[in-house]
């Protein structure tokens, strides 16, 4: 497995190259080497007793940032917007 860096994080690639894992396949043990090198590079020191859920919400985070980035075509937009002058002719 080769390891890459995307964004300020570290990226997993299979070795064929053609892209990263899956959140759900990133193990435990990667994901806390992971997060200790982030927080090694900001200079920020976790307590022992409370790594444990640091490391638990920095797994939930991720998860939720890659929901983030996903395409999204015009149908995920809004269907309705809405104007202060039209809404301004009632009163």
């Amino acid at each position: 497995m080769m390891r890459k860096w995307h964004d300020g994080c570290i990226a997993r690639a299979d070795k064929s190259g053609t892209g990263d894992r899956a959140m759900g396949e990133t193990s435990a043990t990667d994901l806390k080497l992971e997060l200790d090198v982030l927080l090694r590079r900001a200079e920020v020191a976790v307590p022992a007793d409370r790594m444990e859920a640091v490391l638990s919400g920095y797994g939930d985070l991720k998860r939720m940032c890659a929901l983030l980035r996903q395409p999204r075509t015009a149908a995920a937009e809004p269907s309705n917007t809405f104007s202060l002058v039209t809404l301004m002719k009632g009163v």
